[in-house]
């Protein structure tokens, strides 16, 4: 079956600052045959569903569940499929990399708890407008649907939340260690380690695996001849095997099952941790 799946991007600079783009499916104007199954990894970066119509179905640590409602995918550590052959409309929010504190200054609930529990509706969390904005999204132009969503966001921004994270993550590289992120920041470990958890809802460690991971999947897709050895070591991986065992971890795949996924490098992705089959 066609949809039509676009990327929209924020055009209003505050925005800009937490959201990275808006990814939509309309099958009222089919322009693109793709698959039915969205195949995600874990992920530093948020997603929020908004708009639907129709339902999916999300398979997550052996466990199916049909989503009717907006919802929050606010914190994602394993290999995640959803079913999207039932939707008819739906905007995915995908906020920028910097754990759940990209989402959360416009969101009023605790961190912590958005990470345990992973998939959350979205209404307790969001302001009440949430329902009146889904129900004048505009599908039908996406200049407007673009201004209606930053507008939308803008009004819900608490400038007193998610900052650390924010102005840190452009300093943050894949070689970096707990020590250097410590000396970089001037921050004890265990005040460095408040205020990830704080923000993200991970520790530091577990903060700059998933970083790395990201960054090293990413980077298997941007080359055809890929020296194994060269990649493990530039992501700060001890060797290949350590390389082998950290990719399957988080994704359930080895590095060269990735590499074979049919469509793994797609419209929908910025960086190479999702993907469709």
């Amino acid at each position: 079956m066609n949809q039509c799946m676009e990327k929209l991007y924020p055009q209003d600079n505050l925005v800009k600052q937490f959201i990275d783009y808006y990814w939509v499916i309309d099958r009222n104007n089919p322009v693109v045959k793709y698959g039915q199954t969205i195949f995600d990894f874990p992920s530093l970066s948020p997603e929020l569903v908004i708009g639907l119509n129709g339902s999916f179905t999300v398979t997550y640590k052996g466990t199916s569940q049909v989503i009717r409602d907006s919802t929050v995918f606010a914190f994602i550590d394993d290999k995640i499929s959803i079913d999207i052959s039932s939707v008819k409309q739906l905007i995915v929010v995908r906020f920028q990399p910097f754990g759940l504190a990209a989402f959360m200054p416009f969101a009023s609930c605790n961190v912590n708890r958005l990470r345990q529990f992973g998939i959350v509706p979205a209404q307790p969390i969001l302001a009440s407008s949430l329902t009146y904005l889904e129900k004048n999204l505009d599908f039908s132009n996406t200049l407007n649907l673009v201004d209606q969503l930053d507008t939308w966001f803008k009004k819900q921004y608490q400038c007193d939340k998610g900052d650390f994270l924010s102005d840190l993550s452009d300093d943050i590289d894949p070689l970096m260690s707990v020590q250097h992120l410590s000396k970089l920041t001037g921050l004890s470990y265990s005040t460095l380690e408040r205020r990830f958890k704080h923000e993200s809802g991970l520790s530091p460690k577990q903060f700059l695996m998933l970083n790395r991971f990201r960054l090293a999947v990413s980077a298997m897709h941007s080359t055809s001849d890929i020296d194994w050895f060269g990649l493990a070591i530039n992501y700060g991986y001890y060797d290949q095997n350590h390389f082998i065992k950290e990719i399957k971890r988080f994704s359930g795949f080895t590095p060269i099952e990735l590499l074979n996924i049919p469509r793994m490098k797609t419209y929908r992705p910025k960086t190479a941790d999702e993907f469709l089959l």
